[in-house]
């Protein structure tokens, strides 16, 4: 009887827990509805919140990708992982002809922003040092950052390149 009434409590718990989770994750219809629309082809969609951002992290044709929408519903930005065999071409030539040749490439994301051009971010290192890369699809170096910089992924900062 006394596991019986554990197991009973414990149980009660996750549902409590559970419930709670969700409404911090409620999403608008609408931002479901826009989403719907943009990404019609989109699996594992997993939603979540970023501040005051929707974001939702999903699959499309074989790309993990991660999509922000705003309170009032409007698609803000979408981040999807690039392989290095699906890097344009004139960055991998810009890569390759720039003080960072021999340096590895540890990381690539195309960044679609609404209020900017889309853009590459390259995260590159050599023994303990790391760099950014931010390259448009010409090759055309937008920034190099010696610091770790993730600003590009809100929304509401206005870039600098």
């Amino acid at each position: 009887m006394k596991t019986m009434k554990i197991s009973l409590s414990l149980f009660m718990i996750f549902l409590m827990l559970t419930s709670c989770s969700g409404q911090d994750k409620a999403v608008p219809n609408c931002v479901q509805e826009n989403f719907k629309k943009i990404y019609p082809q989109a699996i594992g969609i997993d939603w979540d919140r970023e501040g005051k951002f929707y974001t939702v992290e999903f699959d499309e044709e074989r790309i993990e990708k991660e999509a922000w929408y705003d309170k009032d519903c409007n698609w803000r930005m979408t981040e999807s992982d690039v392989s290095y065999m699906n890097l344009p071409r004139p960055i991998l030539d810009a890569i390759s002809n720039s003080s960072y040749s021999t340096w590895q490439i540890d990381d690539i994301d195309h960044i679609e922003r609404n209020d900017h051009t889309p853009f590459y971010v390259v995260e590159i290192e050599q023994g303990e040092r790391e760099r950014m890369l931010f390259y448009d699809a010409t090759g055309k170096l937008l920034k190099d950052a010696s610091t770790w910089d993730e600003s590009y992924k809100n929304p509401d900062r206005t870039l600098d390149f």
